[in-house]
């Protein structure tokens, strides 16, 4: 037999075989270089996606920290008001020592009143 004589020997399901595995071959190759350009695609398109989200996040902390900041003068300035308010308070109360007593006649007459007419329904 010569170099090129054995080809010509080989049975044709042998050349139908060959034939398959070449073509799956390439079709295994072709598939794998598309999923790879897909998945820079998506890969791409995630990273933009994810520069977005990091843009308005920022966006949203400074408006965040900016309301936190006015809201943290408003409560200072509040804070300030219920200090003076008690020491005008502690000035009034201390001018009319009086002044403390009344309130707690008040309550006490009214749950005198309040139990009497709860007693006088139950009866």
């Amino acid at each position: 037999m010569e170099n090129g004589d054995w080809l010509l020997n080989l049975p044709q399901t042998a050349w139908d075989d060959g034939l398959f595995v070449i073509l799956f071959i390439f079709l295994v190759i072709g598939l794998l270089y598309w999923f790879s350009k897909q998945s820079d695609k998506w890969q791409g398109f995630l990273a933009l996606q994810d520069d977005k989200w990091r843009d308005f996040s920022r966006e949203q902390r400074k408006e965040n920290n900016a309301v936190v900041s006015e809201m943290r003068f408003s409560v200072d300035s509040l804070d300030q008001s219920i200090k003076l308010l008690t020491v005008r308070l502690d000035g009034i109360q201390a001018f009319y020592p009086t002044a403390q007593k009344k309130p707690r006649a008040i309550s006490q007459r009214e749950r005198a009143e309040a139990e009497g007419s709860n007693q006088s329904i139950v009866t």
